[in-house]
């Protein structure tokens, strides 16, 4: 099993379904806007505060759905305080220790993401949402294995476990 970081191979050898599909949806969404061109220049010159209406428009949508997002992140604080409760010390290199720190850096990472959304710093959302997968995806390996498994304990000491090697042994789970 692989444990250090790999570079993802980008060839076609192995295809992905999912990410073939995502790159026809991209390439549709990009051919329908260049179709609809002139119909929305002409649009625009008719009703030129209409950008302007629609961002705030959706601002105010995206702000109703971040209270909503953020009450819900609220509902996850005590389940993380349950974990830390497990914790005796927290130096201690247990797999309750990883899992703890793992999920309190996840739960930082969504309040970021929620204060990132007011503003609309998509990218850098996406970046972090991969982030927090990559870090439940290294506790799920690490409750997977349990205390005998070695990964924890090269964490620990410092180890890059890569995100392929989490994923497999969830996927054999």
């Amino acid at each position: 099993m692989p444990r250090r970081k790999k570079k993802e191979s980008r060839g076609d050898s192995n295809p992905n379904p999912l990410r073939e599909q995502l790159r026809a949806m991209a390439r549709n969404r990009r051919q329908e806007m260049i179709d609809r061109q002139p119909e929305i220049k002409s649009y625009l010159e008719k009703d030129p505060g209409y950008p302007a209406r629609s961002r705030e428009h959706d601002r105010q949508m995206i702000s109703v759905q971040l209270e909503e997002l953020r009450m819900l992140l609220e509902l996850a604080e005590p389940l993380v305080r349950k974990i830390k409760g497990a914790v005796p010390n927290i130096t201690d290199e247990s797999v309750e220790t990883a899992c703890y720190l793992l999920f309190s850096h996840s739960l930082q990472s969504f309040d970021a993401i929620l204060n990132l959304a007011i503003f609309g710093f998509n990218h850098q959302i996406v970046e972090l949402l991969r982030g927090i997968r990559e870090t439940l995806d290294l506790a799920i390996l690490f409750m997977l294995e349990g205390p005998e498994g070695s990964s924890v304990q090269e964490w620990f000491s410092g180890e890059i476990i890569s995100n392929a090697a989490a994923r497999e042994v969830f996927d054999a789970w």
